[in-house]
């Protein structure tokens, strides 16, 4: 009888223990070491020998010193860029090759999202290179519409586009994924057109075409406000309404 009873106490304290040692990790708070993805839970893998959900949409589904980028958690911690000359040169992790801006060469850059605009840390924005963005600091502010010679003169998420009849006339126009044709769009009548066979499935939206006004540039007369001509202006290898 008494062995019973001590048997009995035994595992119920056996059990008592095992439910107050169950408890759930939040593998966002801080940083779990691992060298492999079944060092992890189920949904997590091993990224630079910390555990990191398999899919994030912000930073904050990430762990600590590891943002957001393309439905990926990745390290803020970059490895330095190395040098290259087409983006088949660069590594999954720094899959953009970006261009020469400074005279220092091309480097690999950590990859973002053009359209969503997501991946670049604060005060740069995703600037489109042959399908594939890169961070940047802005050095445009023209909107929608705006009238413009480059993307960097255009405010987030805006390619330089000729409009449709005015091959000379450019303005500022949203990216967007042209597999949705055009829903991404400001405007119902606005399609979602390609830019160039590698920048695909990146486009553009079909820039409104409206009317230009004094000073600005154009392609004819038509384009111009009325009772003004597109003239050639002093200077410029381009004409202007006047």
């Amino acid at each position: 009888m008494r062995t019973r009873f001590v048997f009995s106490f035994v595992l119920s304290c056996l059990l008592l223990l095992s439910a107050s040692c169950t408890f759930s990790v939040d593998y966002t708070q801080g940083s779990f070491n691992c060298t492999q993805d079944a060092d992890c839970p189920t949904d997590y893998k091993c990224q630079d020998q910390i555990c990191v959900p398999k899919t994030c949409r912000t930073d904050t589904d990430c762990p600590k010193n590891f943002r957001c980028n393309n439905n990926s958690c990745v390290s803020n911690t970059t490895p330095p860029p190395t040098p290259c000359s087409k983006q088949e040169d660069c590594s999954e992790f720094q899959e953009t090759c970006a261009p020469d801006l400074d005279g220092k060469g091309r480097f690999c850059v950590v990859r973002c999202d053009v359209v969503k605009q997501e991946g670049c840390p604060s005060g740069e924005i995703c600037v489109l290179l042959e399908g594939r963005g890169y961070c940047r600091a802005p050095s445009g502010n023209k909107p929608a519409g705006g009238l413009c010679e480059q993307e960097l003169d255009c405010e987030l998420n805006l390619y330089c586009r000729p409009v449709a009849g005015f091959e000379r006339i450019k303005r500022c126009t949203p990216t967007c994924d042209i597999r949705k044709l055009g829903q991404e769009c400001p405007t119902s009548n606005q399609r979602c057109l390609p830019l160039t066979q590698k920048d695909q499935p990146i486009g553009y939206c079909e820039p409104v075409s409206t009317k230009v006004k004094q000073g600005e540039i154009c392609g004819g007369d038509i384009a111009c406000e009325t009772g003004l001509a597109c003239k050639p202006s002093p200077n410029e290898n381009f004409n202007r309404c006047q």
